[in-house]
């Protein structure tokens, strides 16, 4: 249980209604330009995600390792029981790491 449960309630209650209400008259969209940024070569990039199906509790994790190409070398995913969101999200972190130990890419050097 968090250390302050109302705290966090209120919080959340904030961020939903900051997310939900409408733009103001002065608001104008823009677009952002998003891509993935290649490694150097002989590293990996990890990419992971986590997910919580909301009627069972349900929670998972995938992710890959790519080269500096953007070629898959090894993926994975993993069911994690039941939790949060949170959970998944730092488990899909986790494994994705420890998929890089296993696979000798140490603290960015390369293989």
């Amino acid at each position: 249980m968090p250390a302050d449960p109302q705290q966090l309630i209120i919080q959340y209650a904030w961020e939903w209604f900051n997310a939900n209400k409408p733009p103001s008259p002065s608001y104008m969209p823009s677009v952002v330009q998003l891509h993935w940024i290649t490694p150097t070569h002989g590293v990996c990039k990890i990419n992971t995600d986590g997910s919580r199906n909301c009627d069972s509790g349900s929670i998972g994790a995938g992710g890959l390792l790519r080269d500096n190409y953007g070629a898959w070398i090894k993926g994975f995913s993993v069911n994690l029981g039941v939790g949060s969101v949170l959970e998944a999200e730092l488990w899909g972190i986790f494994w994705g790491l420890h998929l890089a130990w296993e696979s000798a890419f140490v603290r960015g050097g390369g293989k």
